[in-house]
């Protein structure tokens, strides 16, 4: 079975690294040139740890990663106004607790795929079409191509969640609840 995935992310990469595991045949399309370099600093502990655990990828992530010591609130001067010691992280997670970028955690996950996924950098999505038997996919740049399966792990604002249902219509704004008891 032949599988689309959007994003060379952590969800993109580490699907494809399950599925190549149990017989598909993943392709990744990412937009990006290149694996992203940039990003946020993640609390990575839970779930995603027992899965990196299980990937074998445990020593990579905590040489790639840190223990934060403390966190703190600071005023607009950078002055220390509150905080707390971060070891209760490690205490209630078992010592399964690392903070590292997002960026180096998806470079860990996708070193993992040993030339089983096929990874297309620089390429996007342009249209999908669900034919009887199979997706056929446009993309921007490439060829067109069939894929049984078509997964979008490409973030927050998902070019396949977009082809697929549309336009994402804007969220409706909270009406304020002032005054009102519950």
């Amino acid at each position: 079975m032949r599988v689309l995935i959007s994003g060379a992310g952590i969800a993109g990469a580490t699907l494809a690294y399950r599925l190549a595991r149990y017989g598909f045949t993943p392709t990744i399309v990412e937009k990006a040139p290149k694996l992203r370099t940039s990003g946020y600093i993640i609390d990575f502990w839970g779930l995603g740890f027992d899965v990196a655990d299980r990937m074998t990828l445990l020593p990579e992530i905590r040489r790639k990663g840190y223990m934060v010591r403390e966190v703190r609130v600071v005023n607009q001067a950078g002055e220390r106004v509150a905080g707390f010691p971060a070891d209760a992280f490690s205490r209630v997670t078992q010592g399964r607790f690392v903070s590292l970028p997002r960026s180096e955690l998806a470079a860990s996950i996708c070193g993992q795929l040993d030339n089983r996924v096929e990874t297309i950098f620089g390429d996007s999505i342009a249209g999908i079409e669900q034919t009887g038997s199979s997706v056929r996919v446009t993309f921007e740049h490439g060829p067109e191509q069939e894929f049984d399966l078509v997964v979008g792990a490409d973030g927050l604002h998902s070019r396949v969640r977009e082809l697929v249902f549309g336009p994402q219509k804007p969220v409706r704004e909270i009406p304020r609840l002032q005054g009102r008891r519950f």
